[in-house]
């Protein structure tokens, strides 16, 4: 076998796991509020049944809620201090079973965590009085001493609910500046009492936490539990040396299987989910530390992507299990491929953020850049192949186009895929080109190579007129053709100004530029990627950014700009917010406060317009005269991210008479 590590059985406690996979605990916004708390939903158990038909040894689930009175972070979370959880309980664990994997329910308390929409300001609380990081105004209440016993004892209560649901083990948030992290952390644990100051007291809380589970569930209930081995927070905060005393004591408490991550919500490196520029495996020091001074198993979750880097973090001694949440959300059959050495065939995660936007805060359900099925397990049925060789043209190689081809090639389709440049990926290959979304070719060579093991025709360097498409005699015609930058007419003189490019002559290369003054308008993250280009130190480019927000990158995902954003940093970027661009020339910038109305002038030798795209149309409408059956997607139907092309392309191609 390929891998003979990674798919040799593991025990955690008096359990044994068929494989050392462990897929990692993340929100699915798939359960459904309900009176008195979340209920699982058909959606939520056929998306774990998903991923333990495709291997995996086993699935932590999201989180179950310890106390909903101080420690409410969705009102789609499973109550597991409610005793009609046992039964909500018992359908995950049926789901899980079915596919041969393991489940553990994670539970947490989040403390100053808590979601301020839902829960009262009143009842915010934690180890000692601190801002909430996602409750803007909030400072939490320090809880007392008598408070701590009851909430540790309902971390007993809810675990006896798990073993009564038939849940196999019980998994302890105890990382991310959750609330039990909060007592761990000097830097967020201010308290003087015992409960504070040394690490022993801080460590408390956590082992009456230990304690209560044990007493409600016995000596033989399968404990893992997930710290953080080092905080991320600056000099002050929670350090491996600390963590890894308290590994020590977690083992003498009873915890069977110890899951390492890093950092948390207060991290402004976001290293507990961490962007795409991080890389694969960059965290493996934490639990290798850890194996060194316990003898119970260690779980690592470090951005592992590959079975083949999995085998080696395991051959090595940096684990004794692996673990990922977005490898298995991407590719829910990943563990399956691995173990049929099928490396070839997995989509890996890019990192893109997708996923933790749309479930972290609560906004919707679970969504996937490269998996377009994700979330929609209950409603898939099985792949119509009735094409029976009927032609079909889709316009544009973008991720759009080439998800509608390769669909379309396996439902039996005759599809050639025309793309006007001599390469595949459209806007994502743009993003490709820049260091921090390196990842982004992974995509177009996932699809690129589904295309063609689905026969999909593939014409590069060729944009098709009408007459070539109809003398083709497609059936149907996809329309991809994606996104063109915008040119803005309230910028005078932005049409014909000689100074002036667009992002993708940038990224692909068609024009270099060195030791110039470059002023790029748009903080997007197309124009940070152009600055992180342009702003190399070996070019000796001075790079300003002009945006009219008073924000970076306004409407993007925090990690990933605070991602960019330190690079930038580095490479001496200036930003300069609130400025309106009103005018463009030879010369420069002419440009305008948003906030007082003052008027300034930038000098520069090149401009970079950066402020959008919008759909190339390269048919103006006329596609539609010509063919009964033409569908729009990506960004040739509205420009969007990742997600929403290979969303829209999937659905084009699934739909398709």
């Amino acid at each position: 076998m390929k891998y003979e590590r990674l798919f040799t059985p593991g025990r955690v406690g008096s359990m044994i796991i068929r494989n050392r996979i462990i897929m990692e605990p993340h929100q699915t916004g798939l359960t459904e509020p309900g009176e008195n708390g979340g209920h699982v939903t058909d959606a939520l158990l056929a998306y774990y049944k998903r991923r333990a038909d495709g291997g995996v040894g086993a699935i932590v689930t999201e989180l179950a809620c310890v106390d909903s009175v101080t420690g409410l972070q969705s009102l789609k979370s499973i109550r597991a201090d409610a005793d009609y959880s046992i039964e909500e309980f018992a359908k995950v664990a049926d789901a899980i079973h079915s596919g041969g994997a393991k489940a553990f329910v994670q539970i947490n308390h989040p403390g100053s965590e808590a979601n301020g929409l839902i829960q009262p300001k009143e009842n915010f609380v934690s180890a000692s009085p601190i801002p909430s990081h996602r409750a803007r105004g909030v400072v939490t209440r320090e809880l007392t001493a008598d408070e701590i016993h009851v909430i540790a004892d309902k971390y007993g209560a809810a675990a006896r609910r798990l073993q009564l649901g038939g849940i196999d083990g019980v998994a302890i948030h105890g990382a991310h500046h959750y609330l039990i992290h909060q007592f761990l952390s000097a830097k967020l644990n201010r308290r003087t009492d015992e409960y504070g100051g040394t690490l022993e007291n801080r460590a408390r809380f956590l082992h009456e936490v230990l304690e209560a589970i044990r007493r409600y569930c016995g000596e033989d209930y399968p404990i893992m539990l997930r710290l953080s081995g080092e905080e991320y927070v600056g000099k002050y905060g929670q350090h491996l040396d600390e963590t890894l005393k308290v590994f020590k004591w977690a083992e003498e408490w009873g915890v069977d299987l110890l899951d390492v991550s890093a950092s948390g919500s207060m991290s402004h490196g976001s290293q507990s989910v961490e962007p795409p520029s991080f890389d694969q495996g960059w965290r493996k020091h934490l639990p290798k530390a850890a194996k060194q001074v316990v003898n119970i198993p260690v779980c690592a979750v470090s951005l592992v992507r590959e079975p083949a880097y999995a085998e080696w973090l395991l051959a090595n001694g940096y684990t004794d299990f692996v673990g990922s949440a977005r490898a298995h959300l991407a590719d829910p059959d990943w563990s399956r491929k691995a173990y049929e050495c099928r490396d070839y065939d997995i989509t890996r995660c890019i990192s893109c953020m997708r996923c933790y936007e749309a479930i972290s805060h609560n906004s919707g359900a679970v969504a996937c850049s490269v998996n377009p099925e994700a979330g929609l397990e209950s409603q898939l049925k099985p792949l119509n192949k009735n094409g029976a060789g009927r032609k079909v043209a889709v316009i544009g190689g973008g991720p759009a186009g080439m998800e509608a081809a390769s669909v379309l090639g396996a439902r039996g389709f005759a599809v050639t895929l025309y793309e006007k440049l001599p390469y595949l990926g459209g806007q994502v290959y743009l993003g490709s080109r820049s260091t921090s979304k390196h990842k982004n070719a992974w995509l177009i060579e996932t699809l690129e190579r589904r295309m063609t093991a689905n026969g999909v025709r593939i014409i590069k360097n060729f944009a098709p007129t009408i007459a070539d498409l109809e003398a083709e005699g497609y059936y149907a015609v996809i329309d991809a053709a994606g996104a063109v930058p915008l040119i803005p007419k309230f910028i005078e003189g932005a049409d014909s100004c000689p100074i002036l490019v667009t992002p993708p002559e940038i990224l692909r290369g068609e024009v270099d530029y060195r030791d110039k003054s470059i002023v790029v308008i748009g903080s997007g993250f197309t124009g940070l990627e152009v600055a992180e280009q342009l702003s190399e130190r070996s070019k000796g480019n001075a790079v300003m950014v002009v945006e009219m927000a008073p924000f970076i990158a306004p409407d993007g995902n925090g990690s990933l700009r605070n991602d960019i954003v330190d690079v930038l940093d580095r490479n001496q970027v200036v930003f300069m917010l609130n400025r309106k661009c009103a005018k463009v020339d030879e010369k420069g910038v002419y440009m305008e406060s948003t906030v007082t109305g003052e008027k300034y002038f930038l000098p520069c030798d090149v401009i970079v317009m950066s402020i959008g795209v919008r759909s190339a149309n390269p048919f103006s409408g006329e596609l539609e005269k010509h063919f009964e059956r033409v569908v729009k997607v990506g960004d040739e139907n509205k420009p969007a991210r990742i997600h929403e092309a290979t969303r829209s392309g999937w659905e084009a191609a699934i739909n398709l008479d």
